[in-house]
């Protein structure tokens, strides 16, 4: 039995064999096998079609129960209750599961967007593509206190960041940034360059050089430097007052003391690292004949374990031994490693 009906009316009985052009309106029509409507572009199986909505079979994986014309096995299925799923070519492509979990290349995700591995490929790729070329992609990660975390790809430099108490790891023209925030600013952490080199730009450092005079004893005649020329300290944690250098982070410290020059081949050399104020490493050389031996060299390196607000000193022992003034030989630096 086949009917057409153009224009408006009711239909009621059809078991195979309908074609409508226009529109029907009807409270049920039942379909035993196949239904074509040219105006809404759908064909399927099993179908009823009622006045609120259209309900269609489950379907499977080869045969979706939703599907354009002349590919049968590409379309959207319902594997089981309140289960969306794609079809590609007989194979599931993308699943929604009743719990609202997303599944690319899985049929059980476990995660709001769970993607899987591909079964030609090795790896599985999410790829962000801006086509502006001062775009970028990203990915945000968000948590219930309004933290957040940034990964994303600019091409035009560090003008992205997160806002407030965002993290952000950032790639441009083949640098690799690290930024954290906490005021609603960019401000960068770490940052690796296109030859591998790892800088920090707030990474505390220290460098001096030439004893100028002393500063607080900080112990029985163990006396602190006070530095003629300060040729860095990132983040202003050496005190040339007290000559007391204050650890501004928890970390591992690398500590380079230089006491080559004494005032007098009749002194000894004796150099003191301190940290808060016990002694971790101490040098000595003793006078020399001529005034050649004004000259000493006498080093002390040392790697050592600090906490935040510890204390380190460069030092000598005043009973003994003096320092030059003089404008080279003597010198040292704290450099914060790990």
């Amino acid at each position: 039995m086949s009917v057409s009906i153009s224009g408006e009316g009711s239909v009621t009985g059809i078991d195979q064999g309908l074609n409508v052009v226009g529109v029907v309106t009807a409270s049920q029509v039942n379909v035993g096998s196949a239904v074509t409507i040219h105006t809404g572009g759908f064909q399927v199986g099993f179908t009823s079609i009622h006045s609120t909505g259209t309900i269609v079979a489950a379907g499977s994986t080869s045969a979706p129960s939703i599907t354009p014309t002349g590919d049968s096995n590409t379309g959207i299925f319902f594997p089981s209750a309140d289960t969306i799923a794609f079809a590609e070519g007989g194979v599931e492509a993308l699943r929604i599961k009743n719990n609202g979990y997303v599944g690319i290349g899985t049929d059980n995700p476990g995660y709001d967007l769970h993607v899987g591995g591909r079964t030609n490929s090795s790896s599985s790729t999410i790829t962000l593509h801006s086509t502006n070329s001062n775009g970028y992609g990203t990915f945000q990660f968000y948590n219930n206190i309004g933290n957040v975390a940034y990964l994303w790809q600019n091409g035009s430099g560090q003008s992205a960041y997160g806002g407030a108490n965002s993290l952000n790891l950032a790639n441009y023209y083949g640098t690799i940034s690290f930024a954290a925030d906490s005021s609603g600013s960019w401000t960068e952490r770490m940052k690796i360059d296109t030859s591998g080199r790892v800088t920090t730009p707030y990474q505390p450092m220290f460098s001096a050089a030439t004893f100028s005079s002393n500063g607080s004893t900080l112990q029985t005649n163990v006396v602190a430097w006070r530095w003629a020329t300060i040729y860095l300290d990132v983040g202003s944690n050496f005190n040339n007052t007290t000559g007391v250098y204050t650890c501004p982070v928890a970390g591992k410290y690398l500590i380079n003391f230089n006491f080559n020059r004494r005032a007098s081949p009749d002194n000894w050399t004796g150099l003191y690292i301190l940290k808060n104020n016990a002694t971790i490493a101490n040098s000595w050389f003793p006078p020399g004949p001529t005034a050649n031996y004004s000259y000493a060299p006498t080093t002390a390196n040392v790697v050592i374990d600090c906490a935040a607000s510890d204390t380190l000193a460069f030092c000598y022992h005043n009973l003994y031994s003096a320092p030059s003034t003089a404008n080279d030989g003597n010198f040292g630096s704290i450099i914060l490693i790990g």
